[in-house]
C-alpha cells in the first residue's frame, strides 16, 4: 500500500508494459488521512520481492515523503502468481 501525491506517476511505473521488470496491476482508491484529515490516493499492488525493491526505490526518487507499507504474503493466487487449484 502506498499513500502519495504522485499517484499517476507511480501507477504508470507499476502497470506500464515499457517497464518489463514490473508490469503488474494496481488498484487506486480514494482515502482520507485520519491524522491530517486530508484526502489522499492509495495504491495497492502485489509484487514479487525483486519488483517490490524496485518500486520502493522508484517511489523514494519520485516522492520521498510517500508513506508505504510492504508486507510478506504466504499465499497469492492468480495471474502471474500461483495457479488457483
Amino acid at each position: 500500500m502506498v499513500l502519495l501525491n504522485s499517484v499517476a506517476v507511480i501507477s504508470v511505473f507499476i502497470i506500464s508494459s515499457l517497464n518489463k521488470e514490473i508490469h503488474r496491476g494496481a488498484t487506486v482508491s480514494d482515502c482520507r488521512g485520519s491524522f491530517t484529515d486530508e484526502n489522499k490516493k492509495m495504491i495497492v499492488t502485489v509484487l514479487k520481492r525483486g519488483q517490490a525493491v524496485q518500486l520502493k526505490h522508484y517511489i523514494k526518487s519520485v516522492d520521498p515523503k510517500a508513506f508505504s507499507i510492504v508486507t510478506n504474503s504466504s499465499d497469492i493466487m492468480g495471474k502471474g502468481f500461483r495457479t488457483v487449484i
